[in-house]
């Protein structure tokens, strides 16, 4: 079974400022309000940074998730959003291979969680297990990183700090350090180790790390990809304000069936 649980870094995850982890709210908002009062399905909700706006919209949305310690963040924020609660349900599952039995308007997958699936037969029973939960109107979006060049063994980087952050609660400062330790070019997996330090007054807190793997894509690969899987694609964007594909940072599919 394929997955990154976050085992240890589930409690430092919210604190990511980059605008890739901030900007695709607005993104999916705009498509979960063409389904409001609707049924809506997140694939690797995590924490509920985006299953959260979404109920707040007006949708009901369920939020499927593998790991234990990402869903206890998403409950436990849960537990002080009285007035949302009955617009969300929460689900342990493997987006690979799930049925819930129901049919869905939207269905997302956001922030590159696709991509922790590294074999073709994870990717292809997850599309086929979205194309079975998909109303026949439905929509269904994800997006992946968009590589800024062919990848070849010069991607491989050292630990270096990739975000810092302040705990507003404690005035601790959060810092998290990224290495590209490995890169499988065959396969088109990249291995990523990620630490986070928690400091404060210069002094360490505490350190958690836990290690990623990534299937990269380009965009010829992820068209056929999409048609091969009996998909249509509607849009294509670059970024969440809709850059053009060949101009962003990021490769965002808006497809039906």
């Amino acid at each position: 079974m394929e997955k990154n649980l976050f085992l240890n870094v589930a409690a430092y995850y919210d604190f990511d400022p980059r605008g890739v982890f901030t900007e695709d709210i607005p993104f999916y908002l705009e498509y979960s309000n063409n389904t409001s009062n609707k049924k809506v399905l997140e694939l690797a909700c995590g924490t509920g940074r985006i299953t959260i706006p979404i109920a707040r919209s007006g949708c009901h949305i369920t939020g499927l998730d593998l790991s234990d310690s990402m869903l206890a963040v998403l409950n436990s924020k849960l537990d002080q959003l009285p007035d949302i609660q009955q617009k969300v349900t929460i689900v342990k599952g493997n987006m690979s291979n799930f049925n819930l039995n129901e049919k869905f308007d939207l269905i997302i997958i956001p922030f590159r969680a696709l991509q922790v699936l590294t074999t073709e037969d994870a990717v292809k029973t997850c599309l086929n297990c979205v194309k079975d939960h998909l109303a026949d109107n439905g929509i269904f979006i994800f997006d992946v990183f968009s590589p800024y060049k062919n990848l070849d063994e010069n991607w491989v980087y050292a630990p270096k700090i990739q975000w810092e952050a302040i705990n507003h609660l404690n005035g601790h400062k959060i810092i998290k350090f990224d290495e590209g330790y490995k890169i499988d070019i065959e396969n088109q997996i990249i291995f990523v180790k990620q630490t986070y330090r928690e400091e404060s007054n210069g002094q360490l807190i505490q350190e958690a790390d836990d290690f990623l793997k990534m299937k990269y894509y380009y965009n010829n690969q992820l068209r056929s990809l999409i048609l091969e899987n009996s998909f249509k694609i509607m849009d294509s964007f670059g970024w969440y304000d809709k850059t053009p594909i060949v101009k962003g940072k990021e490769m965002i599919f808006v497809c039906s069936k």
